[in-house]
């Protein structure tokens, strides 16, 4: 242990530094020191005073400061703290006479090692003392690095943008860049770290490359940072718009190093900008006049009507005193703006002045602009010119007469409210309405609450409340009244505030009531109607749903057993010659070796033969073929042994066109669509190769319909095949030392007389998210043109629905996953 900690944590020179007044006491401290069994060379350094310490530090580094609080040229904690600001890196071990031990202490909450007793000390305490302090302190400063890193770690995370390191070259080459890009270019970090044909470069628009890379030759040429605003392609091929700032980093001879710097995804902001350049062009070429001001009556932008009709532009309306000064009446201004403070509309008519003195009559409507936490910030008027308007006045008026006349014989009735006072007047035709004569409904505001309906008073006041505060242009309302026989009526109210105060506030309101319940009737009649009709149609959409699905399942259905048809009638035509080559290759091989063992008795026999027997043997090279015709047929032997078995794999799963169900051995399906399989299954020269695991339980014939049984294995462990080949595409260096992609196949007899096939994988699981929709049609999680989403949709229901058992899923993301198939051993197969 002793070793260890010298050789981890103690350096080979220990330098130390007293500040001691007492000059005996400081060589006592030395003698110790120098006596000591401590294993390395020991430089002390001894001084009297603060500032005689704070120079040493200045100019040499020390690994502890030994330090009397007592200093003549020092108070309490000033010695401490002069030196912790010096030395923010070196312990300091405190030496305290016994009288302010209780100093010493509260030294140690501000951050001092440790402090020591004088009249007790001695030199293995001391020793221990100076050990134990340099190795807490490191181990401080190590957690606190630790702590920093973190820190650093969690800021590049959390910060919503790109942070990068990059070479400075033509291509940019990353050093570093946050997990953040893939968010904003759809690369992820291994590309541009790891891809030596792929850099950012590849990806920033061709419009912007000349722009991107003069600008940061001028930061380089100035040793400035920049900042930039350019497009890049994303991976998915839509245009983003960026922010980066950076700045080059240089070495001491001024060359470039790299370039650190951060990137933004700042399209959204781009497209406002867009949007806010589009509406500013839309309201310079409005034909209605439109102001806008801050809450305080100062301008900030006429469009051109309203500077051709008015006479002013921004800056000579507020040289004049603001918007006041278009008033004819000062009080509407003042009510207009006591409503928009409030973050109400307000719209009435009113009289302006122009610049050349002309009073226009105009329509006015002033909407609150507020702030993204709904706070008023300003105002914005959009002013109708009524003075043709107002030329007709008089022709209206007579109209107008007709008209009062004509509601006197329709069916409306008329309230005039005096919300002031609270007198209030309704008509007879308003009485007559709900069934009541003329002096038997008094005229106030109660007599109308009184036959309100309670359910739909307070709707009514709201209604009311909402027009008062400028959310409405007019009062309107459907309410139910009671009537004299004693029944609800329905009525629909229309009014309008026809006079207001100095302040802005209403004074008298008046409008309509109109009887409309046979309309209520029908309305509550349709939409019973709606109702039926929009049931029918969710049913129908249902079952169009339903029959989309069986659709494509009975499509996906057919292309299987056209391509069991096929592998069957290909399995037949290739059984047919390879078992005639299989089953003659015995003979061939004994009528060969019986000829060679005929001519090694030739060779016996007559050992010189003539000269061109002896050339033909030369050229055949006889003594080689004789040894490797054997080795050949068994070869030949072996191949065809091979594709005997494909073949009888190929015509087990060519079962699908079966249309019956047969008992048959479960296992022999598992093993035909691994054979089927075997070329995945193997190892590539870019793709690791898959273990297979069985662990088969004997179990009996299980009845079922084994071509529709087959279709499942194979869904399943090609979809097992495919996460693995996924994860193993995506493995980094880091994870080479993982398990080896496995597939483990468990077959057994599960309770209630069924028989279960377990198909697990050590892949990369599936997020909690989609297990819920595996066995939805067309729902799938592979890329486009990979996967339909019919697979295990269709696997589903050849399990529940014709075979009465259950398919299920199991699943830890990082883990693997497990699919679960069950079904009965005897069933009713139709």
């Amino acid at each position: 242990m002793s070793s260890v900690f010298h050789s981890t944590l103690i350096p080979a020179y220990l330098n130390v530094l007293l500040v001691e007044d007492c000059a005996e006491y400081g060589e006592f401290i030395q003698n110790m020191l120098l006596e000591s069994n401590l294993r390395v060379s020991i430089n002390f350094t001894h001084v009297i005073g603060l500032q005689e310490a704070i120079e040493n530090l200045i100019n040499r580094v020390f690994d502890v400061i030994l330090l009397d609080i007592s200093l003549p040229d020092s108070q309490r904690f000033d010695a401490f703290l002069n030196l912790q600001n010096y030395s923010i890196n070196i312990p300091i071990v405190i030496l305290t006479s016994s009288d302010d031990e209780e100093l010493a202490i509260e030294l140690l909450a501000a951050g001092a090692q440790d402090y020591l007793v004088k009249r007790q000390l001695d030199s293995r305490l001391l020793i221990r003392t100076i050990q134990s302090a340099i190795v807490r302190h490191r181990r401080e400063a190590e957690w606190q690095k630790n702590t920093r890193e973190e820190r650093l770690r969690s800021l590049v995370k959390n910060i919503p943008g790109a942070i990068y390191r990059c070479q400075y070259d033509v291509r940019g080459k990353m050093e570093f860049i946050s997990d953040e890009i893939e968010a904003i270019s759809g690369y992820s970090v291994g590309d541009f770290m790891s891809r030596s044909d792929f850099c950012f470069g590849n990806i920033i628009h061709d419009a912007d490359r000349e722009m991107l890379d003069r600008k940061i030759k001028e930061a380089v040429a100035s040793k400035q940072p920049y900042y930039l605003e350019y497009r890049i392609v994303r991976a998915d091929g839509a245009t983003r718009w960026i922010s980066e700032r950076g700045r080059p980093a240089y070495n001491l001879e001024g060359q470039v190093l790299w370039r650190d710097g951060v990137m933004f995804d700042i399209t959204n902001r781009k497209q406002a900008e867009l949007t806010l350049q589009q509406v500013t062009q839309a309201v310079d070429s409005a034909s209605e006049a439109i102001a806008i001001a801050n809450l305080d009556g100062y301008s900030i932008y006429h469009n051109l009507a309203f500077i051709h009709r008015y006479g002013y532009t921004v800056e000579e309306l507020n040289n004049s005193g603001g918007p006041a000064v278009m008033y004819a009446k000062y009080q509407e201004l003042r009510r207009l703006f006591i409503v928009l403070r409030k973050g109400l509309s307000w719209s009435g008519e009113i009289q302006l002045k122009a610049k050349n003195g002309e009073i226009i009559e105009t329509q006015l409507r002033a909407d609150c602009i507020k702030d993204s936490s709904n706070q008023p910030i300003g105002m914005m008027a959009i002013i109708a010119d009524l003075t043709e308007l107002k030329r007709t006045e008089s022709a209206l008026k007579l109209s107008q007469e007709r008209l009062q006349l004509a509601v006197f014989g329709s069916s409306l009735g008329l309230w005039d409210w005096n919300i002031a006072t609270g007198a209030t007047y309704f008509d007879s035709q308003w009485k007559a309405m709900i069934g009541y004569e003329e002096n038997e409904i008094e005229n106030n505001v109660k007599s109308w609450e009184d036959l309100l309906h309670p359910e739909d008073k307070v709707k009514v006041m709201a209604a009311l409340n909402s027009y008062f505060e400028g959310e409405n242009d007019i009062y309107k309302i459907e309410f139910r009244m009671l009537n004299k026989s004693g029944n609800w009526q329905w009525i629909m109210a229309l009014g309008k505030v026809v006079e207001y105060d100095e302040w802005g506030a209403p004074l008298r309101m008046n409008g309509t009531h109109q009887d409309i319940s046979d309309r209520k009737q029908a309305e509550f009649a349709l939409q019973e109607s709606e109702a039926r009709e929009r049931s029918k149609a969710l049913e129908l959409e249902t079952a169009i749903k339903q029959l989309k699905t069986t659709q494509s399942q009975l499509v996906q259905n057919e292309k299987m057993v056209s391509l069991g048809q096929l592998v069957a009638g290909v399995a037949h035509e290739i059984n047919n010659p390879i078992s005639f080559i299989h089953c003659n290759l015995g003979p061939a091989r004994r009528y060969t070796l019986d000829l060679l063992s005929l001519i090694k008795t030739y060779q016996d026999n007559y050992p010189n033969p003539a000269a061109g027997v002896v050339e033909k043997i030369q050229e055949i090279d006889l003594d080689y073929a004789r040894a490797d015709l054997p080795k050949l047929f068994s070869s030949m032997r072996v191949g065809t042994e091979r594709i005997v078995e494909i073949v009888k794999s190929l015509r087990n799963f060519s079962r699908l066109d079966e249309s019956a169900g047969k008992s048959v051995d479960i296992h022999e399906g598992i093993d035909s669509s691994l054979m089927i399989l075997q070329n995945r299954l193997k190892s590539h020269s870019n793709s690791a190769g898959i273990q297979v695991i069985k662990d088969y339980q004997e179990l009996q014939n299980v009845e079922c319909f084994p071509g529709l049984l087959n279709q499942v294995f194979m869904n399943i462990l090609i979809n097992a095949i495919d996460a693995l080949e996924e994860l193993n595409n995506q493995e980094t260096m880091q994870e080479c030392d993982r398990p080896p992609s496995t597939i483990t196949i468990r077959t057994y007899l599960a309770a209630g007389g069924f028989v279960a096939v377990s198909i697990a994988d050590n892949g990369g699981g599936i997020p909690e998210s989609f297990r819920s929709r595996l066995f939805d049609p067309f729902f799938t999680t592979k890329p486009v043109g990979k996967g339909t989403g019919l697979g295990l949709s269709i696997s589903h229901s050849i399990i529940v629905d014709r075979h009465g058992g259950k398919l299920s899923c199991s699943s830890t993301v990082g883990e693997g996953s497990e699919f679960l198939v069950e079904i009965p051993v005897q069933q009713n197969l139709t």
